[in-house]
């Protein structure tokens, strides 16, 4: 489901959303190479690379986005391992829970090192973080809690706790197909959580 441009330009890039990109800018910095963003989103995260040197192809189901390639996710047109890191957030959940497995085999079919992924977690959680001088230890603390069972709301067909899958359900999944080396939500905004996946 396509989200309308406007969603961008209204009470979207709060201090929770900035955490998220400062997320993702970071763990692409830690990998070289070529960038592929998919969701580009109000394009924050790509702009600021770029700034920085980093050569980012956008991909966006959306041309309004002005996107460098208008595609789907499931549906790349792009070589085997064309891009050496694939940044991937909050997208999935934008697709039926059916083609989640397409679209992590499309993600890594175009990625030769790393597939950067967050998706929303409505699971409760308590997230905080402890700073001292330059250091900073971040904690999350996943609060037991019953599923919650919604329905389709318009933008997300299935969140993790929420619609679909368990965290850990998530990960098998994952696993099929590749190697989940870290999960975690930031403790600032706990409804994102991100994955890493070592490409093979």
């Amino acid at each position: 489901m396509q989200v309308d441009p406007s969603h961008y330009q209204k009470n979207y890039d709060d201090l929770g959303r900035f955490e998220s990109y400062w997320t993702s800018i970071s763990l692409v910095q830690d990998i070289t190479g070529t960038v592929l963003e998919i969701g580009s989103g109000n394009g924050f995260v790509s702009g600021y690379l770029k700034k920085y040197g980093r050569k980012v192809h956008t991909v966006d189901y959306d041309r309004r986005l002005n996107p460098d390639t208008v595609a789907s996710v499931v549906e790349l047109p792009f070589k085997n391992k064309n891009f050496d890191v694939t940044l991937c957030c909050q997208v999935l959940e934008h697709l039926p829970p059916g083609l989640f497995g397409y679209a992590l085999c499309e993600l890594l079919r175009v990625t030769k090192k790393k597939l950067i992924v967050s998706l929303p977690n409505t699971s409760r959680a308590l997230g905080c973080a402890f700073v001292f001088e330059k250091w900073r230890l971040n904690i999350t603390v996943p609060i037991p809690w019953p599923r919650r069972i919604a329905k389709f709301d318009g933008q997300h067909y299935w969140e993790i706790g929420n619609i679909g899958h368990s965290l850990s359900e998530t990960v098998e999944i994952m696993n099929k197909f590749s190697t989940v080396e870290k999960t975690w939500r930031l403790p600032g905004f706990p409804y994102h959580q991100f994955f890493v996946l070592r490409c093979k």
